[in-house]
């Protein structure tokens, strides 16, 4: 389980440079007949709830991952996303589910670039 988190503006969903993070990934069938992950270009994803015991250590009053995004202007959270990739650093554990300080960091400095493209658009998250 996890908070899904979308960036919009008034169009929608915005877009975003190509990537793949989160624990739901695009993908597409081979002509193999097997899944490939294919990188999203909208600004939503699934972060698993489990980074939220390392976000509570880090950041002042942090109770969810809901709570910390939803109807937020992107605008102002990049000094707080920018301090949490500052603190956790990007260094991943080959588990993405575990909640370590580099998996949070990672997914957050998705986000942040994103917040960095759009600061007018407001997250929505639910979960």
């Amino acid at each position: 389980m996890g908070v899904w988190l979308y960036l919009r503006d008034a169009s929608g969903v915005v877009t975003v440079p190509a990537f793949q993070e989160g624990g739901v990934l695009n993908a597409r069938l081979t002509d193999a007949g097997e899944l490939e992950p294919i990188p999203s270009v909208e600004a939503e994803v699934s972060i698993t709830y489990n980074y939220s015991r390392v976000l509570r250590d880090i950041v002042p009053g942090f109770t969810d991952m809901v709570e910390f995004f939803h109807e937020r202007r992107a605008g102002d959270m990049i000094p707080t996303l920018a301090a949490i990739v500052d603190t956790c650093g990007t260094c991943r554990d080959a588990d993405y589910w575990q909640p370590t300080p580099g998996n949070a960091g990672a997914i957050m400095a998705t986000i942040l670039g994103w917040c960095r493209l759009h600061p007018d658009a407001v997250f929505a998250a639910s979960g």
